[in-house]
């Protein structure tokens, strides 16, 4: 559980103050970069593509099919064998969330995917 619940629950909830916190709050403005995905983002869609977001960890024999084997960022502790890789490449995802899509006879399914990819440090 929670630590800062079970606080509250021992302390009592009834006890816990309900203000918040003073102060001036404000809202960031989004960097550029920001800006240049928000605006990719909404081309797209208003293209009628649907966004997708896979795990940003894949399965070693999906690079393999796809012959994305160098320079690979493996995981300390992976979720599971077949999520032991952090992705190099956004389309191989792509592809397989296209492909059980496919496979639930989905109509046109038009995707995109807007994401970081790892690669591995160089010794150069």
């Amino acid at each position: 559980e929670d630590l800062i619940e079970e606080l509250a629950r021992i302390h009592g909830y009834d006890r816990v103050p309900t203000t918040l916190p003073g102060g001036a709050s404000r809202i960031a403005m989004p960097s550029e970069t920001q800006l240049d995905e928000l605006s990719v983002r909404r081309q797209l869609v208003a293209r009628e593509l649907q966004e997708t977001i896979n795990y940003a960890f894949v399965d070693a024999t999906l690079l393999e099919r796809w012959q994305l084997t160098d320079g690979l960022v493996p995981l300390a502790n992976p979720l599971s064998a077949e999520l032991a890789i952090m992705r190099p490449r956004l389309l191989p995802g792509l592809v397989a969330t296209l492909g059980r899509n496919a496979a639930r006879q989905a109509g046109r399914v038009r995707l995109f995917e807007l994401g970081k990819v790892f690669a591995a440090a160089s010794d150069a």
